[in-house]
This record gives C-alpha cells, structure tokens and sequence, in this order.
C-alpha cells in the first residue's frame, strides 16, 4: 500500500491524497472532453454530455488556428492539433510574400496530452520556440521538425520569393479532426479547405490517402449496425446537416446521412456545420457538436449546440448550448494508472470547492466531523464533472471530506478510491503543524473495510 502525501493547500485547507491499489484491469467511464476556440482563447473542457456543462481541464501550448482533438485508447493519451501549411499568397504587385502577415509560415504542431498529470509534451512542431529570426512567430512546445513537412529549414523573414511556400505530399493543410483506428492504430485525419484525407501515427509520421473529404470536421470512427467505419462531417452544411460514411478498408464513400435541427433548439434558420463527432464507447451513443448558420460572427459570439443522432433517421436531440465554442470533442477514458487527485480547494465563507483529476466517475462527495467518531455522510452524489461546490459544507472547528469514484474490477464488483481533505476554522496556517496533523499525516488505510484509520499516537 502506497504512502500518504499531506500538503497545506492556500492557507485555507489540508489536502491528503491517497491511492488505493487494486488487481486486474481498471475500467474508467468515458469522459466527453473538447477543444475551444480558433486562434484564440484555447482551453480544454470536460463537456457534461447530459446538460452541455463545461468544466475547464486543461490549456493547452499556443498555436495559430484550427484546433483539434484526437484520442488515443492504446495508451489513453489525448492528442493536439493546432496549425498548418504556410498559405500566404504572393502580393499581386510584389510577386513577393509579406513577413509580416499570418501565413507565411509552416506551423505544424502535435501535442500529446496527459490529463492525469495535467502535462503536454510535442511530437512534431514545424515552428517551435525560440524562433532563429526575432521577427518571426513561433508555437508550442520543443519538437522535431516533421520529415513530411516542406521546406525543411526554417523559412526566415528574408526568404519571400514563393518558392519558399513548399508543400510536401504527405503534408495535410491544417487538421480538422482526428478519428482513431483500432484495426490500423492510428488517426484518420481530413484537412481544412477539403482535399486527400491523410493517415497520422502517434509518433507523428504522416501518410496521403487515396480518400478525399470536400469540406470536413467533425471526424470520427462510428459503430452502426454493428458495422464501423469512418464518418466525417460536413463543416458548412445547409438546412440539413451532412455526416458522410467512408469505408477506409474497400477505400470507397458509402453515402452520406442528412441530419434535421434539433425540434427544441431556437437556431432554425439552416442546421449548419458539424464541428465534432463523438461515439461514447461504452453506450454507443453518437454526439456531435453543431455549428448553426444563426450562431456566426466572432469567436466570443459563435453557438455550438451539442446533439445527440439517430443514424436511422437522421433526427437529433439537443442536449444543451456549450458555454464555450467547441470545434472539436472526444470520447476520453483514463488508463487504469489514472487514481483520483485533487488538484485544487478554494473555501469562501462556509462553502468550498473543490476540482480533481483521474479516477471513475460516477464521484461521490463525502463529509465527516471526525475520523474517530460517527460515519461518512454523502452531501453531493453522481457527479459527472471534475469538480463541485459543496454549499454550507465548513461548520464547526473541523471537518473531512472525501472525493470519492468508482473502481470496476474483473470480477465484477465495485470499490471506491478516494482523495481526503480537512478543511478547518479558522483556516489552517501554511505550515503549522499539530498532534491532530501529525496523526492525520500518519494515518494507516484499512485495506479491509475501504476506511481511514487514524493513529492513536
């Protein structure tokens, strides 16, 4: 059994944070996670596919535009896509290209994403920091250029004459979305402004196929029927939205499966675009992220409407408005090395918060006057998300709280895991310490009956 870590947490709690090894295989829920914004304000949420909710997880390293997720089961890593191909255009008087204006150069860039840990590390950047000439941009983390990407050297602000402006053929333009195949273990991904759809392995090498996809995004593997294929839908859509079926083994487009606007969505001019698409692997419901045509204008003003299909008739069911413009989602399951961690506790007044990363939901929030005395009592329950408020939950001198998620072990039955924190009033002093810390920080775990023990030393 592994040790407890006890820290202070901004002077207002203690947190403990305790791991609960089990045998066999961990199975985690899936988590519907997305990607906001396009050259801006990009974050990472978690989605509550019930209500729309959105709870940030993650920022990701900066990019130019056109964000997207895609996720790995293999190795239960996320991966991040953000810019593309130099695209400037000569000026027309010049025949030169500007320095100066976005476009000039290759921007490719894949992260791979561990929510557990809250880490991004690069797998190909064709732009990374520092960049050689000062007046020139770069993003996201050190990477290795991508062999595929053209031209190899760094293009500098001198370098305007077009034939600088090289594109490779296994070089995609920008990703629009990311759908991971079990059967070849890696990602199908078309490209903006349509064109070849292209095969991308995890460590980042790039290959063109012979599909071709008019003008994507949303992109995913979907089982229907019984039958799993590859579907894309369509970025612009019209008074119907389209998701196009591709058969990536007989290398054919089977057809394509128009979809109606949601009866109680209060965007009904078109249906329009299909930002994401998501399977949830354990329910087989399909989600997708919808652009309405009414919802334009700047990024701050864009609507995206999260639905649910019917890949019978076409029809779809609003779930909820996202409070953030989503262009991306996926379906995402931790490993089973992904134990629950609390990553942050904020109290204001009699309230307190707290948000956490890894373990199982469905998670149960637990309180407690004392470990010694009476029993754990759930004060919020059948939490989806990665964090809560706990209204009225600091009374008294001291109280315990406990996160807690579910565990699904091969023969079947359930336990729960659980990160602990003490929340006291006053609030605690960064760095005192007292005989009831030091019995806490000492505290055994009753591997029998799933309880904290507490030292009588």
């Amino acid at each position: 059994m592994k040790k407890y870590l006890s820290r202070n947490v901004a002077a207002l709690v203690t947190a403990l944070f305790v791991l609960l090894s089990l045998p066999g295989v961990i199975h985690a829920a899936p988590r519907l996670i997305g990607i906001s914004g396009n050259s801006e304000r990009r974050n990472i949420y978690e989605i509550n596919p019930t209500t729309a909710a959105t709870t940030l997880v993650f920022t990701p390293s900066s990019g130019t535009d056109t964000p997207a997720l895609g996720f790995c089961p293999t190795n239960g890593m996320l991966y991040y896509f953000v810019g593309g191909v130099a695209w400037q255009n000569p000026d027309p008087v010049t025949g030169l290209n500007d320095p100066t204006k976005n476009g000039y150069q290759d921007n490719h860039y894949m992260g791979k994403i561990d929510l557990v840990i809250s880490n991004e590390t690069g797998v190909f950047n064709a732009n990374p920091c520092p960049n050689p000439d000062p007046t020139l941009r770069c993003y996201g983390l050190p990477a290795p250029i991508p062999s595929w990407v053209l031209p190899q050297y760094r293009r500098d602000s001198t370098m305007t004459d077009p034939t600088n402006r090289a594109t490779g053929v296994n070089e995609y333009s920008y990703v629009a979305g990311a759908a991971w195949s079990t059967s070849e273990n890696l990602f199908y991904v078309p490209q903006v402004y349509g064109g070849p759809i292209f095969k991308l392995t995890t460590d980042g090498d790039s290959t063109v196929t012979t599909l071709t996809s008019p003008d994507p995004r949303g992109t995913a593997f979907l089982a229907v029927n019984g039958v799993t294929n590859l579907w894309v839908g369509n970025k612009t859509g019209g008074d119907q939205g389209t998701i196009t079926e591709i058969d990536t083994v007989g290398e054919t487009v089977i057809g394509d499966l128009l979809l109606n606007i949601p009866p109680t969505s209060t965007n009904t001019v078109k249906f329009g675009g299909v930002m994401g698409l998501a399977q949830n692997p354990d329910t087989g419901v399909i989600y997708a992220m919808r652009a309405p045509s009414s919802g334009t204008g700047d990024e701050a003003g864009r609507v995206r409407e999260l639905i649910t299909i019917n890949m019978t008739t076409g029809d779809t069911t609003l779930v909820g408005v996202t409070p953030a413009e989503i262009n991306s989602i996926v379906f995402y399951t931790p490993s089973a090395t992904s134990p629950a961690q609390i990553k942050s506790v904020a109290r204001s007044g009699n309230d307190i918060t707290l948000a956490w990363i890894g373990g199982v939901p469905p998670y149960n929030i637990d309180s407690r006057a004392s470990l010694s005395v009476g029993l754990w009592s759930t004060v919020v329950s059948n939490i989806l998300m990665l964090s809560v408020t706990v209204t009225n939950g600091v009374s008294g001198s001291t109280g315990f709280f406990r996160v807690s998620g579910h565990l699904i072990i091969p023969s079947g039955t359930v336990n729960r895991t659980w990160s602990l924190v003490r929340a006291r009033s006053p609030p605690i002093l960064q760095g005192n310490s007292t005989r009831a810390d030091r019995a806490w920080s000492s505290a055994k775990f009753n591997e029998q009956t799933n309880e904290q023990t507490p030292n009588s030393t």
